[in-house]
């Protein structure tokens, strides 16, 4: 069962104070957001607590605990814990963020501070999965009315626990220059943060193809039977991978950007700008953050084609060293 949930307020948090040495204690506020309280009778349990029970049972009653298989073993190691979905939908019933959190019987509460999912490249921690992991928070969503229901998954079964539960999100009247109109509002955030899964990701893929560059440079050169031509494209292709780089980053400054000589504005810089603007207030958009969307716009899809063709030369050379026996490298397979 869901509780029902209160009003939720929505303004931009303060930060928190710094070095209060012995001053008088205080208390940390309640979540920001919409706080969900809800009650689950039970959860099902895990292959290795079923195994602990039963072993529990047999040590209970003196008889002989057998040494469980490596398959078995394997199987307790692999196998993803229950856990909860916390689904929250607007008005329309579009879904606008899924929150995780691992599945325990009884009171618990979860909280949604009433933003949108950040868009952001997505990063592993050591390279694995983690079913409740949520992720990094973006803009505001809009106020209004909103539901939350919860499922629980668990192997291949996703069963519903309770809700939808209706709630409203509602403006705190202490805006200095509200925007007069929240809808253009929200769908400018929602332009940037698209623009933002865009050029974020194009970077990351950008990254993944220098270092893979970098690689088939080092095998051209471990190669008996590469050709100077083959060692001239992949320098050409590594150079051009840089050049784009320098578009996306500018030059990095080593202590302060005062030291970095009159150049292009970088779209990174005009990306940040347009975002972290808007981060921190709820004001209708700047002249400048509306100018900086429409350049990163304009100009991502020629570095997009850049890339594609280099990406493009990359595997034919990958292709050349596997006729050549070539050693590995990352993202292709020996034949």
């Amino acid at each position: 069962i869901v509780f029902p949930v209160k009003d939720a307020l929505m303004y931009v948090q303060d930060g928190h104070r710094y070095g209060e040495g012995s001053a008088v204690y205080h208390a940390k506020n309640p979540p920001f957001g919409a706080t969900f309280t809800y009650y689950v009778k039970e959860v099902p349990k895990t292959l290795k607590q079923k195994r602990l029970k039963k072993e529990k049972e047999l040590f209970k009653n003196g008889d002989p605990i057998p040494q469980p298989a490596k398959e078995e073993l394997d199987n307790e190691k692999n196998e993803i814990g229950p856990y909860f979905v916390f689904t929250i939908k607007n008005d329309k019933g579009t879904i606008v963020r899924r929150l995780y959190k691992k599945a325990a019987k009884g009171m618990g509460k979860m909280t949604w501070n009433l933003r949108y999912m950040n868009p952001s490249p997505v990063k592993l921690k050591k390279d694995k999965f983690n079913p409740t992991k949520n992720a990094d928070d973006g803009m505001f969503a809009l106020p209004g009315d909103y539901t939350v229901e919860i499922l629980m998954v668990h192997n291949d079964d996703e069963t519903h626990l309770a809700g939808p539960v209706k709630f409203t999100a509602k403006v705190l009247n202490n805006t200095t220059l509200p925007a007069q109109d929240r809808k253009a509002l929200d769908t400018f955030y929602k332009d940037i943060a698209d623009l933002w899964r865009i050029s974020r990701g194009t970077q990351e893929y950008l990254d993944e193809l220098q270092k893979k560059a970098a690689y088939i440079q080092q095998a051209i050169q471990f190669t008996n039977l590469s050709t100077p031509e083959m060692r001239i494209t992949a320098d050409n292709l590594s150079k051009e991978l840089e050049d784009v780089a320098f578009i996306f980053n500018g030059t990095p400054a080593k202590a302060s950007t005062e030291e970095v000589p009159p150049e292009k504005v970088s779209l990174n810089d005009r990306l940040s700008e347009a975002v972290w603007t808007s981060w921190g207030n709820t004001s209708a958009p700047t002249a400048t953050q509306l100018q900086n969307v429409r350049i990163i716009r304009d100009e991502i899809p020629a570095i997009q084609t850049r890339i594609e063709k280099v990406a493009a030369g990359l595997k034919t050379l990958e292709s050349q060293l596997d006729e050549m026996k070539a050693p590995y490298t990352p993202g292709r397979m020996p034949k």
